[in-house]
């Protein structure tokens, strides 16, 4: 496992593996907020250059698909374009809860 720069030496204890696992998902959501907050900064104030990156606020259009519309309209005919795949995840809880 690759060490963490913003945390000294959480996952190189004697954690268990769901404790590491846990404990980089909770720094990872930290990150994540940070980030949005960073974005809606940059957003609000327009393109920015730093000391090693330039930020460019950049609007793009994106085009989705409704699919509850498409659900009702087609129904049942719907069901051949699914593919099911399997995929594998790992659930923490809480010791005890």
């Amino acid at each position: 496992m690759s060490s963490n720069p913003f945390q000294q030496n959480a996952t190189q204890s004697n954690m268990t593996l769901p404790d590491q696992l846990a404990e980089i998902r909770k720094i990872i959501k930290g990150l994540k907020k940070d980030e949005e907050q960073l974005v809606a900064e940059i957003k609000e104030i327009g393109d920015c250059v730093g000391q090693s990156f330039e930020a460019q606020v950049v609007t793009e259009k994106r085009r989705s698909m409704k699919t509850d519309d498409v659900k009702k309209h087609l129904g049942d005919r719907l069901d051949e374009f699914y593919e099911e795949k399997e995929i594998t995840k790992i659930k923490l809880k809480e010791c005890g809860k």
